[in-house]
């Protein structure tokens, strides 16, 4: 599972696999070529590149990887909010691991410039993981 791997992910590893999410949808494997095309109306990426990234993403126990006939065929190990939790997770311990009491008040600072509704909700979802 991802817990176990490398979980920080740059901002293309990130969109890579928010497209493969989001065709997954629709689609039971993934393909290189369907995630360039699903991103190209935004950008331009060499089919080169997605390979290698689709291939960084399953290194890091992300994805899972079949050969069919030649071609990769990808597919989301975890369900993408689970996926989320554990990279989020991750991140936040490397914050206090490394800036301890800077991280928590910086925390602080932001939950104070929440809207109310969202505030709100980080209460409620407080009081829930208590139980």
């Amino acid at each position: 599972m991802a817990a176990e791997h490398q979980l920080s992910l740059g901002p293309l590893e990130r969109e890579v696999l928010c497209a493969v999410w989001q065709l997954q949808r629709t689609h039971a494997n993934i393909t290189a070529k369907q995630v360039q095309q699903h991103l190209m109306p935004d950008r331009s990426l060499a089919y080169t590149t997605v390979s290698t990234i689709l291939n960084r993403l399953t290194a890091k126990g992300l994805l899972s990887c079949q050969k069919h006939k030649a071609v990769n065929h990808y597919r989301s190990l975890t369900p993408p909010d689970k996926t989320l939790k554990s990279i989020i997770n991750h991140w936040l311990h490397n914050m206090l691991d490394s800036f301890g009491q800077q991280a928590l008040a910086a925390f602080a600072d932001e939950f104070n410039n929440l809207p109310a509704d969202q505030l709100e909700q980080f209460k409620q979802q407080l009081k829930q993981d208590e139980k």
